[in-house]
């Protein structure tokens, strides 16, 4: 299912294969890191929620979010659904991809759509659903140089949501890092496990369970969702060994 009630989407897509621009996402390699520079810090890395929502990134997104200038600070990423906005809407996709800070990364959200990792495909061919819909997203991220994935399951540990991965990583060989998140109740479910797969190349691939998330109601939060403040004194609690951390920033959430 793709997030999508906008007016004028055929006008906005049309020939939109002809449209198609050779942008690509700013990335960094990490072989140039010199880890052994940073071997008593602890990571954190922030990103911001809803990236699949298509309507969204047509209407909003780059204006109150994007285009903010604490990105830089923050080095906050962003989810996008580079698959399906790049045909809904080539020029807002250029735009987005224009507009990308080199201290920010870009995530490919979810991959296609709204769908669940451990349920995919469970009433048909699984497996070879999931490789078709692989293949496809793992064809738009090369196309534009995006390396991270997001995606979303009832449970991002169980076994069915690592198949999921698998078939992921099989169909992109420039995959490096996938984060997960839970829908409901919290999408900080993982706790922030790491889990790993491999790729054909032999290469382990991390899978980033999201730790805490950043959000804002209180009627349903859980231990490890609340206010910036919460968040960062969690962080700080947490033992020295818990040395990488994603957090998701709610988009709907708003602080005083």
């Amino acid at each position: 299912m793709v997030a999508l009630g906008e007016f004028n989407v055929p006008f906005f897509s049309k020939d939109y294969k002809s449209r198609q621009q050779q942008n690509l996402a700013k990335v960094i390699n990490p072989q140039d890191i010199d880890y052994s520079t940073n071997a008593t810090k602890r990571f954190v890395s922030y990103y911001l929620s809803d990236g699949p929502h298509a309507g969204w990134m047509l209407n909003g997104f780059v204006e109150n979010y994007y285009s903010d200038p604490k990105v830089e600070d923050v080095h906050m990423s962003f989810g996008i659904t580079a698959s399906n906005t790049c045909q809904i809407n080539p020029a807002q996709f250029d735009k987005i991809m224009s507009m990308q800070s080199g201290k920010s990364t870009l995530i490919e959200s979810f991959g296609g759509g709204y769908w669940y990792s451990d349920d995919f495909g469970a009433d048909g061919d699984r497996a070879a659903l999931l490789k078709s819909l692989a293949g496809k997203v793992a064809s738009h991220m090369r196309q534009h140089r995006i390396k991270i994935l997001e995606q979303i399951a009832h449970d991002p540990t169980s076994a069915a949501a690592m198949e999921a991965y698998q078939a992921f990583v099989d169909a992109n060989d420039q995959l490096e890092g996938i984060v997960a998140i839970q829908y409901a109740p919290s999408y900080a479910g993982g706790a922030g496990e790491i889990l790993w797969v491999t790729n054909k190349q032999g290469y382990d691939i991390p899978v980033v369970t999201v730790r805490y998330s950043i959000w804002n109601f209180p009627e349903g939060n859980h231990e490890r969702d609340g206010s910036p403040t919460y968040v960062a004194r969690k962080l700080n609690e947490e033992p020295a060994d818990s040395k990488f951390s994603a957090v998701i920033v709610h988009a709907w959430s708003a602080f005083t």
